[in-house]
């Protein structure tokens, strides 16, 4: 079977800007907040299905950098052929800095 594989971002909700950003404009800064959370897509591709464990390599790359540090969703979902059923598997991934 076919699988597709995605590394998911599921972004936290931004956090209330304190008074010194708000003296600096608080809708901007709210907007900014919200920018550098939105979540994202990674595709992983469609590796064929062996029976087993299976290893799989998962870019930590994202545009033109790393990801940065935070919880990822890994999804795994077949893709099934006329009349088969859809299996979908999930599992987090947690990227710490280096320092």
């Amino acid at each position: 079977a076919t699988v597709r594989v995605q590394l998911q971002f599921i972004p936290t909700a931004p956090e209330a800007p304190d008074s010194a950003a708000v003296v600096g404009g608080g809708a901007s800064a709210i907007l900014d907040q919200l920018q550098e959370t939105s979540g994202f897509v990674v595709d992983v591709g469609e590796p064929e299905l062996v029976a087993g464990l299976q290893a799989m390599d998962i870019p930590m790359t994202h545009g033109d950098g790393f990801l940065e540090p935070g919880t990822y969703t890994v999804v795994a979902f077949t893709l099934p052929q006329e009349g088969e059923v859809q299996h979908e598997a999930t599992t987090t991934l947690t990227l710490t800095s280096a320092d």
